[in-house]
């Protein structure tokens, strides 16, 4: 994410602010370590240009991975360190294997090493999944107040899993896609009962705060075809501009719609305000069902971050450069697909929902930042997951008006270029 107002979801930097203050909260925190890892600073260094091509058996970055992986929260040292008398064990990297040093123990794979750190050290905590094995795809972090922070890797909801302490003490919690979970000492669960899933599949009424877009991809020719299956009126073109002055790309676009120019002369009212004065716009425009071409009058290079044409209106896109007529309802999951493929602004779903005592209501945005209104009353934004809203108790056993504002990214506007 970028901290910038061209975003659709820069309404959401509080929260944002919010999460990064407990974020450096934690990071402030003394870490508790029972591992430490010797850096190889001179093994590295006589290998690094060996003329017989003679590499260590292991890598620094891969036994850092697999203690990681076995939820160990390794500290890395450095070479020189002598006094190592509060790590429970040392390791470092020889030519070929791993030596724990306070035992002298020698390890030919990790495999062994894993085992010999299971048997001989003490875990303070551990995170299970369902199955009672180690969760997967997290990092755990023990600090001196005996909090803990997991985080997660995972791009997939880890569902429930559990953190266990030496001292008998357990705490069921959800890991969403990207999650963080905190600890304090005592807390015994964070998982919330009696919540009431939105599928992001379900199909839904819905309103656009801003008009579609597509975004003109220009082959070698500087020729663009797109195609309508109905008449659209009320178009935009907009083009790349900038007037009299010499820019910094050196070059402006002048463009052709079915071989007539096309004026671009109005001021830029379409685009975020931080390019409004890199471009302008046309007349409203009404363009015919069948095929259209726009061209480049000179041939113009193309910015990833600087596009040179844009068109916008009231008019569904697909793959392909299919534009048509915008369905009556879309998903969550799914509204690119359904003809908001370079979209950027924000999409507010609509529905009728009996809430049946429900005290939370979730929803899988995709993590797109989210609203969510109940009755008109907004009920609080999230920027990350878990996307979870506690429902005021007074609509608790009522059928409401629900509203969910998502807000999608410019990236498809100004982000990278297609393949």
């Amino acid at each position: 994410m970028t901290f910038n107002p061209t975003q659709p979801w820069f309404k959401a930097l509080k929260e944002l602010g919010e999460d990064a203050q407990k974020a450096s909260l934690y990071a402030g925190k003394e870490s508790d370590y029972k591992i430490a890892v010797r850096y190889p600073q001179t093994l590295t260094a006589s290998t690094l240009f060996n003329p017989d091509n003679v590499k260590p058996a292991f890598q620094l970055a891969e036994l850092l991975g697999n203690l990681y992986d076995w939820q160990w929260n390794p500290i890395l040292i450095e070479e020189e360190t002598e006094d190592v008398s509060v790590y429970e064990s040392v390791i470092s990297i020889g030519l070929n294997g791993i030596t724990e040093e306070k035992t002298g123990a020698f390890f030919h794979s990790f495999d062994e090493l894993a085992v010999w750190l299971e048997q001989n050290i003490r875990r303070d905590i551990r995170v299970e999944n369902t199955s009672g094995g180690l969760a997967d795809n997290i990092l755990l972090k023990k600090f001196k107040d005996n909090s803990i922070c997991v985080v997660s890797l995972s791009d997939k909801s880890q569902g429930e899993l559990t953190l266990k302490l030496d001292n008998g003490e357990t705490c069921i919690f959800e890991m969403p896609e990207y999650g963080v979970f905190t600890y304090e000492p005592g807390q015994v669960s964070s998982i919330k009962k009696n919540v009431l899933p939105i599928s992001p599949d379900e199909l839904m009424e819905y309103k656009l705060t801003a008009p579609n877009a597509m975004r003109v991809f220009f082959d070698e020719s500087g020729k663009c075809e797109f195609y309508l299956d109905k008449d659209i009126d009320n178009v935009t073109l907009v083009a790349r501009k900038f007037g009299d002055a010499v820019s910094l790309f050196g070059d402006t676009v002048s463009l052709k719609l079915d071989e007539k120019e096309v004026l671009v002369i109005q001021s830029c009212q379409l685009l975020p305000e931080e390019f409004k004065n890199l471009y302008m716009e046309s007349d409203k425009l009404t363009l015919k069902k069948g095929k259209h071409l726009l061209s480049l009058i000179d041939k113009k290079r193309d910015y990833t971050y600087l596009p040179s044409a844009f068109l916008f209106g009231d008019f569904s896109l697909k793959k392909d450069n299919q534009l048509g007529q915008l369905s009556e309802t879309l998903s969550i999951r799914s509204f690119k697909n359904q003809g908001l493929l370079n979209y950027a602004g924000g999409i507010e779903f609509k529905k009728t929902e009996t809430l049946n005592g429900k005290e939370y209501i979730s929803i899988d945005t995709g993590g797109l930042v989210a609203e969510v209104f109940i009755n008109g009353q907004s009920i609080g934004r999230k920027a990350w997951a878990p996307f979870l809203w506690k429902i005021p108790l007074k609509y608790r056993n009522k059928t409401v008006d629900l509203r969910i504002l998502i807000a999608t990214s410019i990236q498809p506007l100004f982000g990278e270029l297609k393949k």
